[in-house]
This record gives structure tokens, sequence and C-alpha cells, in this order.
């Protein structure tokens, strides 16, 4: 996913999902933390631990220090919600690769995947299947010297068939669905990207 300027959708204030599949349950949520409620603020602080209390305090700057309270807040309170459980209560560990995973309770088979980029955060919860997210803002960085490594040589090829105008946001819808893809499959950020190629965009 993509966010141009300030994002423009806002559905996890209220914890209402956008759900993108009816047949494997699929449920995507966005939240712009600047626009969110101090009962969401408050709730999102209050569920941490001790341990991501300890990394937020780290943090140098504000706007860092709160995008990690408010994203990882947020994640305890959906997953919550869907094992009718204590946020608090919640623990994860890191699989191969990074990939965070639910420890406990072990009950409820839930896969998640969290992304923020400056003004948006966003949450894809399912059941049992393997997911990823990543959310970006359009014209964040300088494209072009990641096309060489970023890019598989058709996609690079493909981009380049296009005005100039147009490249910059296409590289980051491929960009986006690459890093959902690496983090869904568990394989970290150190995968060579390049090695991973999609077809079907628009020209």
């Amino acid at each position: 996913m993509v966010s141009r300027g300030t994002p423009a959708m806002s559905m996890a204030g209220d914890l209402d999902p956008w759900q993108v599949s009816s047949e494997l349950r699929v449920d995507i949520f966005l939240s712009q933390p600047r626009e969110a409620s101090v009962r969401l603020w408050n709730a999102a602080r209050d569920v941490l631990n001790e341990e991501e209390r300890q990394r937020a305090r780290r943090f140098v700057f504000d706007r860092d220090r709160d995008m990690y309270v408010f994203s990882h807040g947020l994640l305890r309170l959906l997953l919550a919600r869907y094992m009718v459980a204590d946020p608090r209560e919640l623990t994860f560990a890191s699989a191969p690769g990074g990939r965070p995973e639910l420890v406990s309770p072990s009950s409820a088979p839930i896969r998640f995947n969290l992304s923020h980029t400056d003004g948006l955060v966003g949450c894809i919860l399912t059941q049992k299947a393997d997911c990823g997210l990543d959310v970006e803002q359009i014209g964040r960085v300088d494209y072009r010297h990641l096309v060489p490594t970023a890019l598989a040589p058709e996609e690079r090829s493909a981009l380049l068939g296009l005005a100039e105008a147009d490249r910059s946001d296409r590289f980051c819808e491929i960009w986006t669905l690459k890093e959902a893809y690496l983090k869904g499959r568990g394989l970290g950020i150190s995968y060579p990207i390049r090695n991973i190629s999609f077809s079907g965009f628009r020209r």
C-alpha cells in the first residue's frame, strides 16, 4: 500500500477492518496516528509490556517514539480483540528471518503483520495463512538509485517504458509489493528482492 502526502484512510480509530477476502478472512486496519482519538492513544500506551516501554524510551526523536508506541500498542489491541484476550498478556517471538509471531495465547491460529510510514500505520490479520503488509509514502525516497538492486530485469524494462512522471509511483507500488511478500514469507530484509519478479502492472 502506498500513501501520497497525508493518508486519506483511517479505519483503526474505531477498530473497523477493511475486509479484503471472503473465503479466507483477511482484515486490514489502517490508522493515522495524528488523527487517532485520545482514547485510542491512551489504550495503545497502556497495553505495552516493559520491554516495549524500554525500547520506546531509547528512541531519540519523539516522532519515532510515538510511532513505535502507537503501532505496537494498536497491534496488541487488534490481536486481543480477535482472540478475546487481554492485550497485556500477549507474548511474541521472532521467527527465522525476523518475522514476529504470536507465542501466547496460542489457542487461535492468527497470523499478522505490521507496517508504518510517516502518518500511517497498517496492520493485516488472517486466520492460519501467512500474510505480509507494507506501507510507504510516495516521494519519500529517490527511487532511481534503488532500481538496480530492487527490480528484476523485466520489471526494470517495464518501468523504463513508462513516462518519467509515472515512474516514481510505479516503483513505489512494486517496492511495497515486494516488501509485503518478503514479510509474509518471513524471508527477512536481507533477501535480494531483485530475485523476485511481479508482473501484471498496467502501463
